[in-house]
């Protein structure tokens, strides 16, 4: 009888631990996805400008409606492994902060993000 108890208990402790990763996973995706929605991609064009090389990036990912699954898999690939050569002054990051500020996006404050 305490065999069967020990076996049925790392079972359901197995169950309980994959049903606990997937609520943070899908709770996870549903953080990145309001991020996207209220900021995320305009914040994306700020920091964006910050590349000294934009046109190489335009032309990695110069996204349009006749994109394949493919087009946008060798756009990760051609993304994950390029350089980039960041330079911002000190007025681009006031800009920045600026524009976090007014977004009013609840990830910033419920991140707790550092924003200069």
């Amino acid at each position: 009888m305490p065999l069967q108890v020990a076996i049925v208990t790392v079972i359901l402790g197995k169950v309980l631990s994959a049903r606990e990763k997937r609520e943070r996973l899908k709770k996870t995706n549903m953080a990145v996805g309001a991020f996207f929605s209220e900021a995320g991609t305009e914040l994306i064009k700020h920091l964006v400008s910050f590349e000294t090389q934009r046109s190489k990036l335009k032309n990695l990912v110069d996204v349009s409606e006749k994109w394949t699954q493919k087009d946008f898999s060798r756009a990760r690939q051609a993304v994950a492994s390029a350089t980039f050569h960041i330079v911002c002054k000190d007025s681009e990051l006031i800009n920045l902060k600026e524009y976090l500020g007014s977004t009013g996006c609840s990830c910033f404050g419920y991140w707790k993000i550092p924003i200069c």
